[in-house]
């Protein structure tokens, strides 16, 4: 978990160095080859880069190391479909990799492929392995949900309200091994509500779906649910602490080997008892 969201904070401080060099900031810019530069036209010196993602979820963000270089990067991802736009991001005074780049494809189904199969490679003499990622749409900026992925494998789709979960499975299979066919129903006489949801196994099988499925569907890829608050969450939230009596115990038994930590923990402990004793003396102490 905690890898990840370095991975994340990758990705928004790049997205800053991004916006920065947009508005003329001079600490940090970009290399851009865009798809005129792959038909020989020469290199841009900045692509148009609009709000959204075109087509959504395209565009790779990568974190590749600093010697790798757009030659070694389109060597490597170039078979996956056509690239659109191929950016390192560097330091404006110095002109170096800060080892993160973006790749725009111009198919859903082609980023996705490409992440599924280049996430975790090497490519050129770089000792450290790729990390790629879905980038968020430029409209999302640096907010990511830590169940991001949900929002790469879960289609929202209008379907008929005569049509049955069967014959939605049967249509959408074609593309991928489905996790989850739901469609929607009033709670109390079970009628469709003429939407459905539509999760995949893979990223890749989901953007082939969204892509290649009958387009009276009109596919969306759907929001991330809400995360529910577990309950060792709200006795946190009750008491003041962010760690529940089943955490702590497990986070106890996880450091066993270790006496210093556990002292560590009993006296976080003890301080978190003593302000609750304290606030209940206070309380006893009220006069009405």
């Amino acid at each position: 978990m905690a890898d990840k969201r370095r991975f994340f904070d990758r990705d928004r401080d790049s997205r800053s160095d991004n916006n920065n060099s947009s508005y003329g900031n001079n600490s940090d810019t970009g290399s851009r080859h865009s798809l005129a530069s792959n038909k020989g036209h020469g290199h841009g010196g900045g692509s148009t880069t609009s709000e959204f993602d075109e087509p959504i979820n395209s565009r790779l963000f990568i974190l590749c190391g600093r010697n790798v270089s757009e030659e070694e990067l389109r060597a490597a991802f170039d078979k996956f479909g056509l690239i659109k736009e191929l950016w390192i991001v560097k330091d404006r005074n110095t002109g170096e990799s800060k080892g993160v780049a973006y790749i725009t494809y111009s198919k859903t189904s082609e980023a996705a492929v490409a992440m599924e199969e280049m996430n975790g490679k090497f490519i050129g003499n770089n000792a450290k392995s790729l990390k790629v990622l879905i980038a968020n749409s430029r409209d999302q900026g640096s907010r990511r949900e830590m169940n991001e992925e949900e929002r790469l494998l879960r289609l929202f789709i209008i379907v008929p309200k005569s049509m049955s979960e069967s014959d939605l499975k049967d249509h959408f299979t074609q593309f991928g091994d489905i996790e989850r066919c739901n469609i929607v129903r009033e709670r109390n006489t079970k009628e469709s509500k003429g939407y459905a949801y539509v999760t995949f196994h893979r990223i890749s099988h989901a953007a082939k779906a969204y892509e290649g499925c009958d387009r009276s569907f009109k596919p969306k890829f759907a929001d991330p649910r809400p995360q529910k608050q577990h309950g060792d969450d709200r006795y946190s939230s009750a008491h003041g602490s962010t760690t529940g009596p089943c955490e702590f115990l497990n986070l106890w038994k996880s450091v066993e080997n270790y006496k210093p930590v556990q002292w560590c923990l009993m006296l976080f402990l003890n301080l978190n008892v003593l302000s609750f004793s304290n606030n209940l003396a206070g309380f006893s102490n009220l006069r009405y």
